[in-house]
């Protein structure tokens, strides 16, 4: 089998992404190393009820899904500080930066979406397993999807009513494919 690359996904995609990832090393850049919360790339503007603002094939992102990591609390001087670990804040910036453009506007409330969903992850060498049934949870890899597209794809991830997701293994590297529909 051949590994799966950006190459796989057309030219367009990988001009877009090009000029998204170089946008995101500058703002990691300006951030100190540190990836920080992004705010909402795009204003939203009113639409109308059933707007299709989202193609009609699926979307297939080029990065291997992290699930969410539950955010850690340590005591600083005194005082109790919470954060998400880096490797989840890394994730979400990069899922955020490929999602930029995918569609002209985030899909407004109170607009209901039906989402389908695939995480490809890559299958381990030593597995006997035909199916992922091992950690982390298909929930987990949608929690961290659903915060990166928040603003993005959709207003707020509070609008998806329905949800099929799954996960796969894949014997190429990782990647998501979703499907985005108005109800």
């Amino acid at each position: 089998m051949t590994k799966l690359t950006v190459a796989d996904f057309g030219e367009d995609f990988r001009q877009r992404n090009a000029e998204l990832l170089g946008q995101s090393l500058q703002k990691m850049q300006q951030v100190k190393g540190r990836v920080q919360s992004v705010p909402p790339l795009s204003t939203p503007t009113k639409q109308p009820r059933g707007y299709a603002s989202v193609k009609n094939r699926p979307l297939l992102i080029p990065l291997a899904p992290v699930a969410k990591a539950r955010a850690r609390t340590v005591m600083n001087n005194g005082k109790v500080h919470s954060y998400t670990p880096e490797k989840t804040e890394e994730y979400e910036f990069n899922l955020r930066c490929l999602l930029v453009g995918q569609i002209p506007r985030p899909i407004l409330k109170p607009t209901p979406i039906k989402l389908t969903v695939t995480f490809y992850i890559q299958q381990p060498a030593r597995s006997k397993l035909d199916y992922p049934t091992i950690r982390p949870d298909v929930d987990n890899y949608c929690k961290s999807l659903f915060d990166a597209a928040n603003g993005i794809l959709w207003e707020d991830d509070s609008q998806i009513i329905e949800l099929h997701a799954r996960k796969v293994y894949t014997n190429k590297e990782g990647y998501i494919e979703l499907e985005v529909m108005l109800v």
